[in-house]
């Protein structure tokens, strides 16, 4: 009984168990941080002229929704809080670097208008890009969605 070879790359793989074994650990669920250890780690906010690390001490009140981002047993994040108090840093930008760096595929991130999404995106997205997320943004391009 023959075994099934294949070639990739000029590289004979093996037989048929060697390519079940290799492809069964790309399909392996990666060790992924909760959102806000994430963002602490990787997420840059504008301090003046500087950037400074994100820090959830600031707003601890954010830890739980940022990462009940992810979980698979929810649909939505609903939060209502005071002004100028880290939620659009917490939800938005956060998620959004989280999403980019752990999570990648496409992100969908809406304004009201066209002008405000082109805001956001050269005012809170670019500065928020980090060593973690270098490699896949400079790679991808944001597209502006909004009413005209």
């Amino acid at each position: 009984m023959s075994r099934a070879r294949i070639w990739m790359s000029e590289r004979l793989l093996a037989d048929s168990r060697e390519i079940r074994r290799h492809t069964a650990r790309l399909l392996k669920r990666r060790d992924v941080l909760p959102v806000a250890e994430f963002c602490e780690a990787h997420v840059q906010i504008p301090d003046g002229n500087h950037a400074r690390p994100f820090s959830a001490e600031l707003v601890p009140y954010m830890i739980e929704p940022m990462n009940l981002l992810t979980s698979r047993r929810y649909e939505a994040v609903i939060f209502a809080g005071p002004a100028r108090s880290g939620k659009s840093v917490a939800l938005i930008d956060c998620a959004w670097a989280y999403s980019v760096a752990c999570v990648p595929g496409d992100v969908l991130l809406l304004q009201m208008t066209r002008l405000a999404a082109r805001d956001h995106s050269k005012k809170r997205l670019s500065w928020r890009a980090s060593s973690a997320l270098e490699p896949t943004t400079t790679t991808r391009s944001i597209r502006f969605f909004g009413r005209a």
